[in-house]
């Protein structure tokens, strides 16, 4: 039987849980223990454009790779959820299994994730499987208690997820629950240090102070709290090279990660713009002017490119990828271009992409519409492309195995 780990709303926190959030300069606050005030608490943040994704059409048998397979009966709409059945036959492009979970979508497009053997999904029921990445069967399911707005982020034997505001941690091997706090929530993807040791945040603690919160991973202590001066909105952030880069409003602020200290700070031209922090840069897509490329060390402005309409990057190597648009009601359809980092020349522009572009081992990973493809990263040829009927994710890939939300399943398409 599967394992079921229930979690309501009245369970209990950590004891050493912090709440002491007074600090308003731009400099980060180290907490103390402390019995909570009786401010209300605020309601987090609402994104511009809402996400319509419920209702997604049912799609019989499924056509992928080169060749077209149709598998009618290995793809039974009737399949019980979480026992699908794996093709061992499937070659690159080709699905290996998909599982029936009624998966949820923020408008991030935020993808399953997949760690040591188990592929974690959200769904639009506030349930969290974990489904075996070979057979797709359910591992385990844990009730995080109300819906999930964002997430999963799987770091450190832990599984986290946002709900309407408290973080949930679940331990990633037997579901039991870990951890819960409401001295943090998101308005994005979650984001962490390169251990997967702190977990990175927007703030919610009593009394309110907007600004970004770094989490012990393991415990759900809240290690610093630094504001970030903005005044509503989202509080998108990206996490790597040392450091935080939070977008507040029409500011970039750069935090040290271990620290919270400021690093720096520097005005973009657009609201509701997303960072993306790679090894010497950090880039901000969905800006007005485009993409805008900062100097990781300094915040010093490097050069900026027309991506009409991207609002998601990825870094990988030597180059800059841009492509992907919010939910709006449907989605905003961009191609896929590459740009040199250090120049910001176009190297190509390819593919049309839905979903935020994933780069793993040297691939590009996109979605559109009812089609997940793979480009070469260094040239943008086609390497295949799969049909699974409409993607409501991005891609999450392991060595063998791509993952990918799909009309109500969980898709693992061979690699």
């Amino acid at each position: 039987m599967d394992r079921v780990v229930r979690i309501g709303h009245n369970a209990a926190v950590t004891s050493d849980d912090p709440r002491d959030f007074h600090s308003a300069a731009p400099v980060p606050v180290r907490l103390t223990k402390g019995d909570p005030p009786t401010a209300p608490r605020p309601t987090p943040p609402v994104r511009r454009r809402t996400a319509l994704i419920a209702g997604l059409a049912a799609v019989g048998g499924a056509v992928c790779g080169a060749g077209a397979l149709t598998l009618p009966k290995l793809f039974d709409r009737e399949t019980v959820p979480g026992t699908p059945v794996a093709d061992p036959t499937v070659t690159a492009g080709q699905i290996r299994w998909r599982a029936a979970v009624p998966v949820r979508t923020d408008m991030d497009w935020t993808p399953p994730a997949v760690v040591a053997g188990t592929v974690f999904a959200t769904a639009e029921n506030g349930i969290l499987h974990a489904l075996d990445t070979a057979t797709g069967k359910t591992r385990w399911t844990a009730v995080a208690g109300a819906n999930i707005d964002y997430g999963p982020l799987a770091v450190a034997g832990v599984v986290i997820v946002a709900t309407e505001l408290p973080l949930v941690a679940f331990d990633a091997s037997t579901g039991e629950r870990r951890w819960r706090t409401e001295d943090a929530t998101t308005t994005g993807q979650l984001c962490a240090s390169a251990d997967g040791g702190v977990v990175y945040a927007m703030a919610s603690g009593r009394p309110y102070v907007r600004g970004v919160s770094a989490i012990d991973s393991r415990t759900g202590r809240i290690l610093w709290m630094t504001p970030t001066g903005g005044a509503s909105g989202p509080l998108d952030l990206s996490a790597g090279a040392g450091i935080v880069a939070a977008v507040d409003g029409e500011a970039l602020v750069a935090l040290d990660a271990a620290t919270g200290a400021l690093r720096w700070r520097t005005e973009i031209q657009g609201f509701m713009a997303k960072p993306t922090v790679g090894a010497n840069t950090v880039v901000v897509a969905g800006a007005s002017t485009g993409l805008e490329v900062f100097d990781l060390a300094s915040g010093a402005p490097l050069w900026t490119a027309r991506a009409h309409l991207a609002d998601y990057a990825a870094v990988a190597g030597d180059l800059t990828y841009a492509g992907g648009g919010y939910w709006v009601g449907s989605y905003e359809t961009t191609t896929v271009q590459a740009f040199d980092t250090r120049t910001g020349r176009l190297r190509w522009s390819k593919g049309k992409t839905g979903a935020p572009p994933v780069v793993v081992n040297a691939t590009v990973f996109t979605a559109e519409g009812r089609k997940v493809s793979a480009l070469d990263a260094a040239t943008g040829s086609q390497r295949w492309e799969c049909d699974i009927g409409m993607a409501t994710s991005a891609v999450a890939a392991n060595d063998d195995t791509a993952f990918v939300y799909g009309d109500g399943y969980v898709y693992a398409i061979a690699l």
